[in-house]
């Protein structure tokens, strides 16, 4: 983790996600914060949301999955904001079947952190 702090301006976006994605599932496993870890993840979320390493939707919902798999989230809610609630629809550039049974795949993300929310008492209802 040390090593990877001063060279958190050079990672790609596979990287970025793929980090982040390690350090959740190695807290899972060890039931606490790897060390240094925090001061990492805070680097990289400020390069993301300065958008100086653009995620894919998949590797933008990776990094949503991990840091609230992490207790982070707050972080993965405005990651989720910024990144993947662009108000597109699923069916835009779709025609026949394929229009009439689009999903958007980002609504299931959006659901998991809404029930969060709920969950914690963070929505006002």
């Amino acid at each position: 983790v040390q090593l990877l702090v001063p060279r958190v301006a050079t990672l790609d976006a596979q990287s970025v996600a793929n980090v982040i994605w390690v350090l959740a599932t190695c807290q899972q496993l060890r039931g606490e914060a790897v060390p240094g870890s925090r001061e990492l993840v805070d680097n990289l979320m400020i390069a993301l949301l300065d958008l100086r390493v653009r995620l894919d939707s998949e590797g933008a919902a990776q990094v949503v999955w991990s840091l609230w798999r992490m207790g982070r989230f707050h972080d993965a809610w405005v990651l989720f904001v910024r990144t993947l609630s662009d108000g597109r629809h699923p069916e835009h550039g779709k025609t026949g079947y394929t229009k009439k049974h689009a999903v958007d795949g980002r609504q299931r993300y959006y659901q998991t952190l809404l029930m969060e929310t709920e969950k914690r008492g963070d929505v006002q209802k």
